[in-house]
């Protein structure tokens, strides 16, 4: 099952007031020098006698990167993605070079911004992949991710495909920009007397169309038996049910909703890239329109009428949430969860339906039976 943009191992659940807070204080841990000497023990990783430039590199930028986050908190569209990106930079840029213990030659973002000028739409504007061996996020990504896929042999993608891409935001994605190019489908899961199934539904479109979006998901034919498609009140419904002893591949949001992700046909192939990726992508995107592209920028943040102000600001929140747990998650190979509610502790009384006291109440007759 993949949680919050990463795969998961042991999950360790933080419960606090104010999770964001919470997660801070816990990444801040390794802004200190016997902290980040301990984590390269542990997992013995050789710095080669440059343990202390590398101390500075990852004290410096998780300081830097708190300090980003906290300001972009405050601050407007004009410079909010800035702030956001640049904070970034400086998690990942931590991150690797804990990961790794080597300092890290970087010379550029990786990326360039190619703006949409004869539209006012942000998701039009597309990110282009550059520098494989010293720019920003195919460094992060080499440190980070193991599945050896070069982000530079994919073709660009566009703003707008990217934020169609991240659960959290997904409900606001689809009402600006509408479900055709959704990379999103939420699950619903529902409990019968059979077990459990899971059930997709889609606004009204052919069958087709259902099974085409669900042959995008890798790994779906492995996972489900065949989806059972009906139409209901308006609606296209895919039950789906799990076959036996696969494991789920369903992605699990922030919030607690699982979605199954759908790849981007890129050069005759379904990707999906990690959420990570897809979210540095989206604010290098706004932060080099915000800074570079006034005229494009400053017109979208007075005048929007289509409502992408709002998605891009809902956007901006959850990068703000999500980015510094998966960068958390990653550094100490588990998965980290802050919730906003008290501790229960773990309930083992099973609690019976009907249709199980029926079963046991005729298992009981005929056991008395089979004595007679």
């Amino acid at each position: 099952m993949v949680v919050g943009g990463t795969m998961a191992k042991e999950r360790i659940t933080v419960y606090t007031e104010n999770p964001e807070d919470e997660l801070w204080k816990k990444l801040l841990q390794y802004s200190y020098k016997a902290r980040v000497q301990r984590y390269f023990s542990n997992n013995g990783i050789n710095t080669h006698g440059k343990e202390d430039a590398l101390c500075e590199t990852i004290i410096g930028s998780l300081l830097q990167a708190n300090e980003y986050y906290s300001l972009s908190q405050k601050a407007t569209l004009h410079t909010a993605p800035l702030l956001l990106y640049y904070g970034t930079v400086n998690l990942f840029l931590a991150a690797s070079t804990l990961l790794s213990g080597e300092p890290l030659d970087i010379e550029s973002h990786g990326m360039k911004a190619l703006p949409e000028k004869a539209s006012s739409e942000i998701g039009k504007t597309k990110i282009h992949f550059v520098s494989p061996n010293n720019g920003g996020i195919n460094v992060f990504n080499q440190k980070i991710e193991a599945d050896g896929l070069s982000l530079t042999d994919l073709d660009d993608l566009c703003i707008k495909e990217i934020l169609l891409s991240i659960p959290e935001i997904n409900l606001e994605a689809v009402q600006c920009y509408g479900e055709d190019e959704n990379y999103c489908i939420p699950l619903e899961t529902v409990l019968t007397e059979d077990g459990n199934l899971e059930r997709v539904s889609i606004g009204r479109t052919s069958r087709e169309n259902v099974l085409d979006q669900l042959s995008r998901v890798p790994n779906f034919t492995k996972s489900y038996l065949n989806p059972s498609i009906s139409e209901q009140d308006g609606m296209t419904i895919a039950v789906l049910r799990h076959k036996y002893l696969q494991d789920p591949i369903h992605y699990t949001s922030i919030t607690g909703q699982s979605f199954l992700l759908a790849g981007h046909r890129n050069r005759n192939k379904d990707i999906i890239l990690p959420q990570w990726i897809y979210m540095y992508v989206a604010l290098f995107g706004m932060a080099s329109l915000c800074r570079y592209s006034p005229q494009i920028w400053n017109p979208f943040v007075r005048l929007d009428e289509r409502g992408e102000k709002l998605l891009v600001e809902k956007f901006l929140e959850i990068s703000r949430r999500i980015l510094p747990n998966i960068v958390l998650s990653i550094i100490e190979k588990c998965e980290y969860s802050f919730e906003n509610k008290k501790y229960e502790p773990e309930n083992q009384i099973k609690v019976l339906g009907e249709h199980e006291i029926k079963d046991l109440i005729q298992a009981e007759i005929q056991r008395k039976e089979a004595k007679r």
